[in-house]
């Protein structure tokens, strides 16, 4: 039997519900899955926040450095993490 090895990133996305937990295949999916909260979620950073846009950045990068800047000073703050794992599969 043979092993391959793989690596998976984990994305964890705390915020005032919990923390939601995805596994990627690569570092372009886990800011894709960090890039669909912003923007699921910027109705709401818009109405809290007088210097944001109604509409997020077209730019996946700069939507989540918004919205997590400014997610990370509300009462409940919000915040992620993302990881590579290497993982080793039998083949």
């Amino acid at each position: 039997m043979s092993e391959v090895t793989r690596t998976v990133w984990t994305v964890l996305i705390e915020h005032r519900h919990g923390t939601n937990v995805h596994a990627c295949s690569s570092e372009s999916d886990a800011r894709a899955t960090l890039a669909s909260f912003a923007y699921d979620s910027w109705q709401e950073l818009s109405d809290r926040s007088d210097d944001v846009t109604p509409l997020p950045p077209t730019d996946q990068d700069e939507a989540i450095a918004v919205y997590f800047d400014h997610a990370r000073e509300w009462s409940h703050p919000e915040d992620y993490d993302v990881e590579s794992h290497a993982v080793t599969f039998a083949d």
